[in-house]
């Protein structure tokens, strides 16, 4: 009778272990109307006003801002899109550089979600139909070792699967058009972030995290 006692003390010792483990997370709502340090901008124009991160590139290369280490893996990369204008707008992530990297782009013109891969040249990958609203939507990247999923409004969209990248900086790209960017979530394992408690739903800048190291 002691064995099944024991197995059964451990598994809820494992169970109560994991619920108290924090994630790791960063948030950004741009409220306060400061433009984000914790950035990188690499391309386009960047500017934070009426709260919200706003980025512009008018010609067909990649205006884009990036944040994190590069070896950042597996994460979940999550904005809220408003104001898209233009033809194309994009979540990257694995960003090794600016011919190396992984993008969830919005068609802005045929209102799909695409999975695009840059390895010295674009190439397409998996794709589906958005009911697109412009003027605001959620967009989301989950991304675990060669798995890639594509949300669009919570919706899973669609899945590539690919190998070649394996980490790098995550971002937001804009691409012949603009776009405003607001309550930005980036949340990983990997992330040498805040720990967040699953209960309080805390999180940080990426400034003071890194202050804290």
């Amino acid at each position: 009778m002691r064995q099944p006692i024991k197995i059964l003390t451990t598994l809820v010792f494992l169970v109560m272990l994991f619920a108290v483990i924090p994630s790791f997370a960063l948030f950004f709502d741009f409220d306060e109307n400061k433009k984000p340090q914790e950035w990188k901008e690499e391309g386009g124009k960047w500017k934070v006003e009426n709260g919200v991160y706003v980025g512009e590139q008018l010609n067909a290369v990649e205006g884009v801002t990036l944040i994190g280490e590069a070896n950042w893996t597996d994460l979940t990369l999550e904005a809220t899109v408003q104001n898209a204008q233009g033809n194309w707008m994009a979540l990257v992530v694995r960003w090794i550089d600016v011919n190396n990297h992984y993008g969830w782009w919005v068609n802005l013109g045929n209102s799909t979600a695409e999975w695009w891969v840059k390895t010295g040249a674009y190439a397409q990958q998996d794709s589906g139909a958005i009911r697109l609203n412009k003027k605001a939507y959620k967009l989301k990247i989950v991304v675990k070792g060669d798995t890639f999923k594509g949300y669009y409004n919570n919706q899973l969209i669609a899945t590539m699967e690919h190998k070649n990248h394996k980490q790098g900086r995550a971002g937001l790209l804009v691409w012949e058009g603009s776009s405003s960017f607001d309550d930005i979530h980036i949340i990983g394992p990997g992330i040498p972030g805040l720990a967040v408690n699953p209960k309080r739903k805390l999180a940080t800048t990426w400034a003071s995290i890194k202050a804290s190291y």
